[in-house]
């Protein structure tokens, strides 16, 4: 199945209730990229070496309030301590419509 990234939306099935959450592109990288091999700091530094010294000024502030949802609000990422691989089910995505 080929892939148009440019149209595909990242749609999240949560584990804690019967919903399905479709998100804005900001949290969707955000979870895309919870890989559990950064830090928070590691990955706002990377994020914002992508703007090539053009940084917005609250780049720091949204990506944080963004991450604080997916933690908090949606229990979709965890945060740890140390690195931590993740779970099988989450290594990869999954085509619409395989469970």
């Amino acid at each position: 199945m080929e892939l148009d990234f440019n149209q595909c939306t990242i749609t999240v099935i949560d584990p804690h209730e019967p919903r399905m959450i479709t998100m804005d592109p900001w949290p969707e990288t955000i979870f895309l990229n919870a890989t559990g091999e950064r830090t928070i700091k590691q990955y706002i530094e990377d994020t914002a070496e992508d703007y090539k010294g053009n940084i917005p000024s609250n780049l720091d502030s949204y990506i944080i309030s963004e991450l604080e949802k997916l933690v908090f609000e949606y229990k979709i990422i965890e945060l740890t301590d140390v690195p931590n691989a993740l779970k099988s089910p989450f290594e990869k995505a999954m085509p619409a419509g395989n469970k």
